[in-house]
């Protein structure tokens, strides 16, 4: 069926300068802009030999991407709060996850135009970014519900690493906060044959214990690189209110002993510097032990709204901060905290100054190349 006008939360007023497409029961948000992205996207992942011979066969990104997504699974992706629908494609490539109401509005509005103008940006100047990379915004109607199932498509920050899921592997979900950022870690008797579900996540409480005798070394001129790609990445959220999000982090040594992993040099993904802007980075120990890093930034779209406002000024009232208060444009009125003791609610600003704070200069310890 040919294509019809944008639904009623699209940004635009007028139906033939809509960027969104509904057809049938399906529309398609960003339609021409996601188009372009995942077709850049493509080309760097197969220059950087990520993308299977038999995808490589597609003539275009467009039909690869729509065979992976018809065929995907449902994926058990643990730690989340949000009880939010994912899936994976069969390829690992994508990860399909569904969006609240409040993350498509802030898609559709601010979000989405800065957010290809920033990727635009950074492909044109051969920069990087930590960000998991956006490939697709849809909405599904469905005749029972008379409210679409809204998600998105992003890159699987754990693509390639064919063993995710079993216990050689550790994966965090980091905010930059140890306040309440802690789980008991269980070890089952015999390893995971489910492949599509990770190990339980671990938060900054758990990565913090772990470095206490165990540093995630990498060289540094990576975590130079790491520092900048974070700065770059954190003041762009910042700019749009964002924040809440994570760094999804995911530890493997050669040995199988995921308690240990070596001095790490990049691969030349992300932080590698190598031109490429894809939003996940590859570390390679070369230490003794050996051992790789995946990471990502992932859970971006989330907005500084006057309930997270609330819940930042309450937290920040009970744990003694009073005089910090509410402001929801994330400004003046605050107090920069430095020990990572703060409440993961925060404004955007000072959320992005803790998150890569600590995340660069706390978790990661860097030593001579």
């Amino acid at each position: 069926s040919s294509p019809s006008s944008s639904p009623s939360s699209s940004p635009s007023s007028s139906p033939s300068s809509s960027p969104h497409v509904t057809i049938d029961k399906v529309t398609v948000y960003f339609a021409t802009a996601f188009q372009t992205l995942r077709q850049r996207w493509f080309e760097e992942e197969d220059t950087l030999c990520t993308v299977r011979e038999d995808d490589r066969q597609a003539s275009t990104a467009n039909s690869w991407f729509t065979d992976s997504l018809s065929r995907c699974v449902p994926w058990d992706a643990r730690g989340g709060k949000s009880q939010a629908f994912f899936a994976k494609s069969a390829c690992g490539n994508f990860v399909v996850k569904q969006v609240s109401k409040v993350e498509l509005n802030a898609l559709l509005t601010d979000f989405g135009p800065a957010y290809f103008k920033f990727i635009g940006e950074l492909h044109e100047s051969g920069g990087t970014t930590l960000l998991a990379k956006l490939l697709g915004a849809f909405g599904v109607a469905e005749t029972t519900d008379p409210e679409p199932l809204d998600f998105v498509v992003l890159e699987n920050v754990f693509r390639g690493a064919n063993d995710v899921s079993n216990q050689n592997w550790r994966t965090y979900d980091l905010k930059g906060s140890s306040r309440g950022r802690y789980v008991v870690e269980t070890r089952p008797h015999a390893p995971s044959t489910d492949t599509t579900a990770l190990p339980p996540v671990l938060l900054d409480g758990n990565l913090i214990e772990r470095i206490a005798g165990d540093a995630l070394a990498v060289r540094s001129l990576d975590l130079q690189a790491l520092e900048t790609s974070l700065r770059r990445d954190t003041q762009f959220l910042s700019g749009l209110n964002v924040m809440d999000y994570s760094l999804l982090l995911g530890v493997r040594s050669a040995s199988g002993d995921s308690t240990t992993d070596g001095t790490a040099n990049s691969n030349g993904r992300a932080v590698g510097g190598n031109g490429s802007t894809a939003g996940s980075d590859d570390l390679t120990a070369d230490g003794n032990s050996g051992g790789t890093v995946s990471l990502g930034i992932i859970d971006y779209l989330r907005t500084y709204t006057w309930d997270k406002a609330l819940e930042s000024g309450v937290k920040n009232f009970t744990t003694g901060n009073p005089s910090s208060g509410l402001n929801l444009r994330g400004k003046a009125g605050f107090q920069e905290f430095d020990d990572g003791n703060a409440p993961t609610v925060l404004s955007p600003n000072r959320y992005a100054k803790r998150f890569r704070k600590n995340i660069a200069r706390r978790y990661f310890f860097g030593v001579p190349s």
